[in-house]
């Protein structure tokens, strides 16, 4: 697993980063019965749901960037590095 150094003081972006970062770490590879997680499992909605919901809370507005299909592609991206990870373990 890499780890990142986040260089810069605003803690605007730093609280944005920790929530992203919090909510793809939560992502299950698999479902209680050992199936994939897959787009229509509830699971995979909630966390497209919780991603979609982290903001930038700027003093007169809060800003939303990610969308869904952001959201689809990172737990996508989160679910296939963990199967990677789990791949290696197992050699």
């Amino acid at each position: 697993m890499r780890k990142i150094n986040i260089q810069s003081n605003s803690d605007l972006f730093t609280d944005f980063v920790q929530s992203v970062d919090k909510i793809l770490a939560g992502v299950e590879v698999t479902d209680a019965a050992g199936n994939p997680t897959e787009y229509a499992d509830p699971h995979f909605q909630d966390r497209m749901q919780r991603l979609q919901q982290c903001s930038f809370n700027f003093e007169d507005r809060a800003m939303h960037p990610i969308s869904a299909e952001i959201a689809k592609g990172l737990i996508y991206d989160e679910i296939k590095s963990k199967e990677d990870q789990n791949d290696i373990r197992l050699r």
